[in-house]
């Protein structure tokens, strides 16, 4: 059915679908949804990015019903990244609470998004979140450049590193060509000359938007730039004004939740264990940042967990 403003909803799972992305990636949602309960009461809401109509979306919205699941829907633009529609349905759909997940996630643990709303009861918490990472796109681009870097005693070798990089994007894009090693530092330099201060030094905290819960007073007061690329996605999600360093500005807690129950200040974000770190062993929500990691050899894995954690990178932590 159509989203009705007759009753404010206290907690709203809101799951973005793409109408360029095809049934599959919310078949698979849907699936793990229904296997992995929530423990907590709330309402579903399928953000449809793209559709022209409701009768566009038929097949999507079939694919809700056959599971017994009785979602609601909005439709939405195709412009923008996650962050825009988020933003846009905290705008049109009141609750107290949403949980937002991207067209990619999947749930892997029972409790999951009881443990993310109660988290948002701890003292002082705003944001709440399934994974979240140290990754600093400056102090990178300054590392693959030769400059003084926090990655310059973490990373084994500049093209080794490059050529690890690159075998990690052909897992998903095989026809990925190789620029050379000259061809990448000239985008490294393009890109830090572009971004300027856009990105803070390693650690740079952010959570990712794949899984997290947020108020609605907080969201719509949350600050967000125009998004017309991906480079502008980057910035809105890990940049020096992210949504969690605006968060993180204004005295209030970002954490990360896991499947045992806790909740991680971003000091301790790399103790997790749910992104990039270890096994993983301890997510909630999968995406496909989380995908390659979990398939990915130990070598490149260890590339990745660098890239997130630096120095206190591990590869044989067995417990959160």
């Amino acid at each position: 059915m159509p989203f009705s403003q007759r009753a404010a909803l206290t907690l709203l799972l809101v799951h973005l679908v793409r109408n360029a992305n095809g049934l599959a990636p919310l078949e698979r949602f849907l699936d793990s949804y229904a296997e992995h309960p929530a423990e907590v009461e709330h309402r579903v809401l399928l953000a449809l990015k793209g559709f022209p109509s409701s009768a566009a979306a038929k097949p999507q919205l079939a694919a809700a019903s056959v599971r017994g699941i009785d979602a609601e829907h909005v439709l939405l633009p195709d412009d923008g990244f996650d962050l825009t529609a988020y933003a846009r349905v905290a705008q049109q759909v009141a609750a107290d609470r949403y949980c937002f997940v991207n067209s990619f996630s999947l749930v892997l643990s029972r409790g999951w998004l009881a443990s993310l709303s109660a988290a948002l009861d701890q003292p002082g918490v705003e944001l709440a979140g399934a994974t979240g990472s140290w990754t600093s796109n400056r102090d990178f681009r300054r590392y693959q450049l030769g400059v003084h870097s926090a990655y310059d005693h973490v990373f084994e070798d500049r093209e080794r590193t490059r050529q690890g990089f690159l075998a990690l994007a052909r897992m998903s894009r095989p026809l990925t060509r190789d620029r050379g090693r000259l061809a990448s530092r000239a985008g490294a330099l393009v890109g830090m000359l572009r971004d300027r201060n856009a990105f803070g030094p390693f650690p740079a905290y952010h959570l990712r938007t794949n899984a997290f819960a947020v108020t609605r007073d907080w969201m719509l007061g949350l600050m967000i730039s125009p998004v017309r690329r991906k480079a502008d996605a980057y910035r809105l999600e890990s940049g020096s004004t992210s949504f969690t360093s605006q968060a993180l500005r204004t005295g209030h807690r970002v954490v990360v939740v896991g499947a045992n129950g806790s909740a991680y200040d971003p000091g301790d974000w790399d103790l997790s264990m749910c992104f990039w770190q270890g096994r993983q062993q301890n997510l909630i929500v999968a995406d496909n940042q989380t995908e390659t990691y979990r398939r990915a050899p130990p070598e490149l894995r260890r590339l990745l967990s660098q890239l997130a954690w630096g120095q206190r990178a591990q590869l044989d932590r067995d417990e959160p």
